[in-house]
């Protein structure tokens, strides 16, 4: 099968917000400065901001797969909100998405490598990123409000 980015639409964006039923689910996904809210609108607000490319990941059977997010961050791509469909999660898309995600960042711009946050308890996303190639690392600075129960993890670009 294949798969693509593309920039989020409305519809794509309602999906996502349905896959989070809880503000615990939502804001261990997103983070503590995104919360459930009835409006549309608003969620979507919540989620963009400078500097921050949003994808959805598609195929031609499937309206969305997945959704990540990739900016720059200490020299590296870093990848954000990296979510597969509820209903497709556990058939290898994550990796995927992150193909997708690593190619098109370094389209964009060169790096020295990617980097991601995942929380120390998400044990099968941290399965899935050691397998892609992530290793654990110090952040390289003061680590961000609100980050004490996550895990830095980096994939060097090989030179």
């Amino acid at each position: 099968m294949s798969y693509h980015l593309t920039p989020p639409t409305r519809s794509d964006y309602q999906t996502l917000q349905d896959w989070f039923d809880t503000p615990q689910a939502l804001q261990a996904w997103a983070g503590p400065d995104v919360r459930l809210t009835p409006s549309l609108d608003d969620f979507i607000q919540q989620l963009q901001m400078p500097g921050i490319r949003s994808h959805a990941l598609k195929s031609a059977a499937t309206p969305l797969l997945g959704f990540g997010q990739c900016y720059s961050r200490h020299g590296l791509h870093h990848l954000a909100r990296l979510t597969i469909s509820p209903l497709q999660r556990g058939k290898g898309l994550v990796h995927h998405l992150m193909d997708a995600l690593i190619e098109q960042a370094y389209q964009h711009q060169p790096a020295n490598g990617v980097s991601l946050f995942v929380h120390q308890d998400n044990s099968a996303a941290i399965h899935s990123y050691r397998r892609y190639g992530f290793v654990p690392a110090p952040y390289p600075g003061d680590l961000p409000d609100n980050y004490g129960a996550t895990l830095y993890m980096v994939l060097l670009r090989q030179q």
